[in-house]
């Protein structure tokens, strides 16, 4: 269980069980597509307060991302392991911070080197402000093929119809996960790709 610190000097991090702090969460073996723990986090001095997360030892096939629900930019913990924020409140807050879980998709996302699927014969592709969709020429024969860019909740944020065998779609201007979905010809492929606008 979480022991407070008696120093009001010092911020403090933690998880909840029904409604008991822990320092300490275990969960079972990953196997689910994602998974949200709720973070809450104890500020009794006013300024800037650094989080810094050490993943060194996680080895599982998920990204790890920290939602702060106040400024709604996720951050992927394995690429920059510090977030900087400015309390909104002093004392306990437990509603502003989320540690998501994501399994990694056989799609990569912002790489230069695309990962082939020959199966489908579309490629999704992350880049920092957009995605690079590749569609087979074969696929596109009897139809365009239309790409919808969802948030991580389902809500569709963007729709381009195309008969292109390469196409840039913008992603949304927040932060946040977003899942891709190509159908073309029949066939549909869906992949997650990552916005990080930087602290």
């Amino acid at each position: 269980e979480k022991q407070f610190n008696s120093s009001e000097n010092v911020p403090e991090i933690y998880t909840r069980i029904n409604d008991a702090p822990y320092a300490i969460n275990g969960l079972p073996v990953l196997t689910e597509e994602a998974y949200s723990v709720g973070l809450s986090v104890r500020n009794r001095v006013e300024g800037e307060v650094t989080i810094k997360v050490d993943l060194s030892q996680f080895s599982a096939n998920y990204e790890v991302y920290l939602e702060d629900k106040a400024t709604g930019s996720w951050t992927n913990l394995k690429e920059v392991n510090e977030y900087v924020y400015t309390p909104a409140q002093m004392g306990d807050d437990h509603d502003r911070f989320v540690l998501h879980f994501e399994k990694i998709a056989e799609v990569p996302t912002s790489v230069e080197e695309p990962e082939q699927h020959d199966i489908t014969g579309i490629e999704i592709i992350g880049q920092k402000e957009f995605v690079v969709v590749r569609v087979g020429q074969e696929l596109l024969q009897t139809s365009d093929a239309t790409i919808e860019v969802m948030d991580i909740n389902g809500r569709l944020m963007n729709s381009v119809n195309t008969n292109e065998p390469e196409t840039e779609v913008d992603l949304p201007d927040n932060s946040g996960v977003f899942v891709i979905r190509v159908n073309a010809g029949g066939v549909v492929e869906t992949g997650k790709v990552v916005r990080s606008l930087g602290q």
